[in-house]
């Protein structure tokens, strides 16, 4: 993973501050690209959860929060997929 933006840093801050208020010092590791196997799945599935609930349009399409959400997934999952 490389280090996240300003912008995915912010809102991996939000979805923590709505999600998991109690895990919100994972920003800083996010930022700094040293997550744990076990962090970086507790942030996808809040991210995922937060992209369902409020990333997808009346048509079920993403809208554009929801393609910010998938780029951050993406971005955050993307050590464990490259395994």
């Amino acid at each position: 993973m490389e280090k996240l933006s300003d912008e995915q840093a912010s809102l991996l801050h939000e979805v923590l501050e709505k999600r998991a208020p109690q895990r919100l010092e994972l920003v800083m590791k996010a930022r700094r690209a040293v997550l744990l196997d076990h962090e970086r799945a507790e942030l996808c599935e809040f991210i995922s959860a937060e992209f369902l609930t409020t990333g997808l349009g009346v048509d079920d399409e993403p809208t554009p929060r929801g393609i910010e959400l998938e780029q951050l997934l993406d971005e955050v999952n993307r050590p464990r997929l490259e395994r």
